[in-house]
């Protein structure tokens, strides 16, 4: 900036003392003014680059795991678009998914009270990423008897005044997708945060059960009453992974 400043007054002052037409001065004026503008410009942007958070170094369980911002778009982009990253780097997340034979991970980032986004990723496949769930709270997960597929757990509330709503993403891991999942003997719809969870068990690989409340109607005062009975009877809803 001290160097721009200085070729500025110098040309400003080389254009007063030049004989010729005012309006040409003003003319030369303007296009130092433009010229250095567009220095300045660059010169931010290249500042701007150049503290963009290239790695990121969690301590999973007593070990480090080093994340590549640059090879997972989607985190770059969030960062990036960031005033303190390293502030937000700080309220990150990273669990590793307990599978005996793949680094699989869960990160959870973009946190606004609480509740946040969470991509999967695979550290010995390219390092392949999935955002798995948005402005949620990621419970845990349950892994099939045969590893091949992860149930996760998202809970998402959205004030005090309401019951906390659960979701249920399946992976499978082998294709790196999510694997839809189906149940044809009830009429209740649990996926995707309309009724609260209980419990999650697989029964075989491809049958997962989920355990919910006794209630007639997912809010704030149907749950409270359930909590506060002797009972707390569930109900248990099967659900089947469905090949595409």
């Amino acid at each position: 900036m001290k160097v721009i400043f200085t070729l500025l007054a110098g040309l400003l002052l080389l254009a007063s003392c030049t004989a010729g037409d005012h309006s040409d001065r003003f003319t030369e004026v303007e296009d130092v003014i433009e010229a250095a503008t567009a220095v300045e410009e660059n010169d931010s942007s290249a500042e701007v680059k150049e503290e963009v958070v290239e790695f990121i170094e969690f301590d999973v369980d007593g070990n480090d795991v080093v994340l590549d911002v640059h090879k997972i778009p989607i985190l770059y982009e969030f960062l990036n678009g960031q005033k303190d990253q390293q502030l937000d780097v700080s309220d990150m997340e990273l669990e590793r998914i307990p599978l005996e034979h793949e680094n699989i991970y869960t990160l959870s980032f973009s946190c606004v009270n609480e509740r946040c986004s969470h991509l999967l990723l695979h550290q010995d496949q390219n390092k392949q990423t999935f955002l798995v769930a948005d402005m949620a709270q990621y419970v845990n997960s349950h892994i099939s008897p045969d590893e091949t597929k992860i149930a996760l757990h998202f809970n998402r509330s959205l004030g005090a005044d309401t019951v906390t709503l659960s979701n249920l993403i399946i992976m499978d891991v082998k294709n790196w997708e999510v694997q839809p999942i189906t149940n044809e003997e009830t009429e209740i719809s649990l996926l995707n945060y309309r009724w609260p969870f209980v419990a999650i068990e697989w029964l075989d690989n491809e049958s997962i059960a989920i355990s919910i409340p006794d209630l007639i109607e997912p809010n704030k005062d149907s749950f409270e009453e359930w909590s506060s009975s002797e009972t707390n009877s569930v109900s248990t809803i099967i659900y089947y992974t469905k090949e595409e």
